[in-house]
């Protein structure tokens, strides 16, 4: 009778240490997923977007989870799928998911829902937003607005910043210039991160305001920026009927007539015996036209700035043309 009370007390508290156990492997086998992650993305030269998911699966002691499927879905900007994809984590508890987006994909901001799941552990859910902010290039101008006569040549910066990894070449374009002008750009067809505009006006180009739209297209992309261009009336100078010359003159004549004009002109003001008003007249003509260059040099240097602070240009074309516009200003 006390053998079979024995044996029953032995068999109750196994039964007890095996219950206790079994919680303990339950309760672990029930913890939650751990998942970090990383995001890269690169450019190749035609303007393809290369992502890269990659990250690793643990549990709530730090070990890693092998073998949990990783469930990824891609939104674009207006909460489209972009991506979708079904991943397992290595034996290390690693997990990778590359794919490309190509050239026309939409800027703006992108959403990756991930899901991690396995049996035995509460799922992991993360939602991981990046940017893309530049489709292929941008295109921008500077001085954004100029002021000039007639007959006189205006010129603008135009500077191309390409994604990173992007080389195709970019063809440029300009449309809005006024007639009887002739408008062309240095590199019209170009790989570098800059080309240079130029307007040429004549004395019958018509003045007014004109808005200039300048456009960038390369590998399917196409960008655009503005620009404006004052076209004003050329002031005549009144001066003396033997300061013309005329067209029919052999240049060897004209050119030893102009320098004895100055030189005359050199002694007459050095004597104080020429009019004054002649002085005066000369001032008034050439002052506006320092003044007009000189608002222009000033907004075109306050552009660069913004620029610069936009990271919109390089450093090197930044202090070249910084160096030219104070150097304007300081003349």
């Amino acid at each position: 009778m006390s053998i079979i009370l024995i044996l029953s007390l032995f068999l109750s508290f196994v039964t007890l240490s095996f219950a206790y156990d079994a919680s303990r492997i339950y309760g672990y086998i029930g913890g939650g997923l751990v998942v970090t992650t990383s995001i890269n993305m690169e450019y190749d030269e035609t303007g393809n977007a290369l992502i890269t998911i990659a990250g690793r699966v643990i549990d709530e002691s730090n070990k890693t989870v092998p073998k949990a499927s990783m469930s990824i879905q891609v939104a674009d900007p207006l909460g489209s799928t972009a991506h979708i994809a079904l991943v397992y984590s290595k034996s290390d508890g690693t997990f990778l998911n590359e794919f490309i987006m190509k050239g026309d994909y939409l800027p703006g901001n992108y959403t990756i829902y991930l899901t991690a799941t396995k049996v035995g552990y509460n799922d992991a859910n993360l939602e991981l937003p990046f940017s893309i902010l530049i489709l292929g290039f941008s295109i921008s101008v500077i001085p954004d607005i100029q002021a000039i006569e007639q007959g006189e040549t205006a010129n603008y910066s135009i500077f191309l910043i390409r994604t990173k990894g992007t080389n195709f070449p970019i063809s440029l374009d300009i449309q809005g210039t006024p007639s009887n002008a002739s408008a062309f750009f240095k590199d019209a067809l170009t790989t570098e991160p800059n080309s240079t505009l130029y307007i040429e006006t004549f004395e019958d180009t018509p003045i007014g305001t004109y808005n200039l739209v300048i456009s960038g297209e390369g590998n399917g992309i196409n960008h655009s920026t503005l620009a404006f261009l004052q076209i004003i009336e050329g002031e005549e100078m009144n001066f003396p009927e033997y300061f013309f010359i005329y067209r029919d003159f052999d240049l060897f004549w004209i050119l030893i007539i102009i320098l004895l004009v100055i030189v005359i002109f050199v002694l007459l003001v050095y004597f104080k015996k020429i009019d004054k008003s002649y002085l005066k007249k000369i001032e008034k003509i050439i002052e506006p036209i320092k003044d007009k260059e000189y608002l222009a040099t000033a907004r075109a240097l306050a552009k660069l700035e913004e620029m610069k602070a936009k990271n919109e240009i390089d450093e090197e074309t930044y202090v070249r043309l910084k160096k030219e516009y104070e150097k304007k200003l300081k003349g």
